[in-house]
């Protein structure tokens, strides 16, 4: 990584799909995070911007299209002597129909919210602490840094608001 760490940083997007009293999680069957829950979405193509790479990942995992977006945060990522992860974060609407059941990265299901807030199902650690952010209409933007040591353990994190959303491109 170089010293900025910008330049290995992976850029990714999350589409966090909640109806009602449900959120959309993936079972992951692959790494990164193989056996935990987490929201769809994956890493953006070079070029592409987070918008494009949402609409390309859920269509991809999903089946289905976005058709309304609301972004919502970045999450930093970095785990002491590996490349750092950086993540758009969207709550998303899909267009109606069903989605597909699994696909090359695990198996969908819908989950209830209370689930996600009372830590009964096996999550990524840092979402643990940004998914309450999310449920939290009135939050204002965020940019929040999650630190791991060399064997994937949270070790810290901050939170920052953010006044603006000023990054087009992955």
């Amino acid at each position: 990584m170089s010293e900025s760490g910008s330049e290995d940083r992976v850029e990714a997007v999350l589409g966090l799909i909640i109806r009602e009293h449900e959120v959309l999680l993936m079972h992951r069957s692959q790494d990164p995070n193989r056996g935990l829950w987490t929201p769809p979405g994956g890493k953006c193509l070079p070029g592409e911007s987070p918008f494009e790479a949402l609409d390309r990942e859920l269509l991809e995992e999903t089946g289905r299209r976005v058709v309304a977006r609301s972004f919502v945060g970045i999450l930093l990522e970095t785990v002491a002597g590996a490349p750092g992860w950086r993540h758009h974060l969207f709550v998303c609407d899909l267009e109606d129909g069903s989605i597909r059941e699994q696909c090359s990265e695990g198996v969908f299901q819908w989950v209830g919210v209370d689930q996600v807030l009372e830590n009964v199902l096996p999550i990524p650690q840092a979402d643990r602490i940004f998914w309450p952010w999310i449920f939290d209409r009135s939050a204002p933007l965020f940019q929040a840094h999650f630190e791991y040591d060399r064997d994937e353990q949270l070790v810290g994190w901050t939170r920052s608001p953010m006044e603006k959303y000023g990054k087009t491109g992955c």
